[in-house]
């Protein structure tokens, strides 16, 4: 008889040796897509035989920025960000869910949430912490074929690689030089989609589920051997993550090259500047004598453009201009003969 009066009165003052509730975790921990709302969730359970009063503060919240928030809701109630303290009545030997939704920016970041849990009546306590990471999943891959390219002084030196889409969704890729760091009288070609002039640094196209599409960084050269390099930064569509990539080139002279032309006594075809061009450049070249000197140009399939010099010309540095506002844009050939000695070179005209 006295134990079955014991475990009545035990029963009546609900459990009142050990605490009124339990969490039950469902879901503490999430991650996901930035932009999104996810919502976490845990199972408040009541031990005792008698309906308690439950309050859930939210405290100590860290977010990333100030476009992530968080909101509560207890059982089918829900309430606005700006609410720290939410509470609802639990039946006798029930459960009720509660959860916090956390709404984040189109940014990749990790936030949290401590919700202390109490029983209004007791006085029990218990806290879960709640954390949500966002990062976003890639939907392009870069690969490489030559970032460090080397050749001889005055050549086209090209660096190269694909860009993939490996989504299952149709994507604006970019390419753009944000640096370029080469020699003054060097230039830089972008090829993506088109090829770029020199002074453009960004080109776009859509590219489909599976898609690939090269792209080309090209280094025009002089012919005194220097070094160069331009940083590329592949993306997809706004707000996607950046891959970044070093290009270097490096020339080195002939043994002809190297030497002085004026201690060397030798012809010396210097290049053009700027290359690529639009609409005009200057070609460049030392005689260690008086000749007479044909400068020709013709295009890629060998016919002849304009014949901008034929004449005599003393010895020393030579400079003529090369006006092509009435060609179209594309690859130029021209050859410099100054008596027996002749020497051809390649110019892009880029309008």
């Amino acid at each position: 008889m006295k134990f079955i009066f014991s475990f009545i009165f035990f029963m009546l003052v609900g459990f009142s040796f050990g605490q009124s509730f339990v969490i039950s975790p469902h879901d503490t921990a999430g991650s996901g897509e930035p932009g999104g709302s996810f919502e976490l969730e845990v199972y408040i359970i009541n031990q005792t035989a008698e309906q308690r009063t439950m309050l859930a503060t939210r405290k100590n919240e860290l977010l990333p920025d100030e476009n992530w928030n968080t909101s509560m809701c207890f059982d089918v109630q829900c309430y606005p960000p700006y609410v720290d303290q939410v509470g609802g009545n639990i039946p006798a030997n029930d459960s009720m869910k509660f959860s916090i939704t956390f709404n984040t920016s189109d940014q990749p970041g990790y936030g949290e949430a401590l919700v202390v849990f109490e029983d209004y009546g007791s006085g029990d306590k218990d806290s879960v912490l709640f954390t949500m990471e966002t990062a976003r999943q890639p939907v392009f891959t870069i690969t490489y074929k030559d970032t460090t390219v080397q050749g001889i002084a005055g050549q086209d030196l090209e660096g190269s690689g694909y860009f993939h889409n490996i989504s299952n969704d149709s994507i604006i890729a970019y390419v753009s030089r944000i640096s370029n760091d080469i020699p003054e009288t060097w230039s830089s070609v972008l090829c993506f989609n088109i090829c770029l002039p020199p002074y453009l640094d960004t080109d776009s196209t859509k590219l489909g589920p599976g898609d690939s599409l090269l792209y080309k960084l090209t280094f025009f050269t002089d012919s005194v051997a220097a070094n160069g390099s331009a940083t590329l930064a592949f993306y997809a569509d706004a707000g996607t993550d950046t891959v970044k990539q070093l290009f270097s080139a490096t020339t080195t002279p002939t043994a002809l090259e190297d030497e002085d032309p004026i201690v060397s006594g030798a012809f010396r075809l210097l290049g053009n500047y700027p290359n690529p061009f639009n609409p005009g450049t200057t070609i460049r070249y030392y005689l260690p004598k008086a000749a007479h000197v044909r400068i020709t140009v013709f295009d890629i399939l060998g016919k002849t453009v304009a014949q901008i010099a034929d004449e005599r010309q003393a010895a020393g540095y030579q400079a003529v201009y090369f006006d092509a506002k009435h060609l179209p844009s594309g690859a130029y050939f021209y050859r410099v003969q100054a008596g027996s000695w002749i020497q051809i070179r390649k110019m892009l005209l880029l309008k």
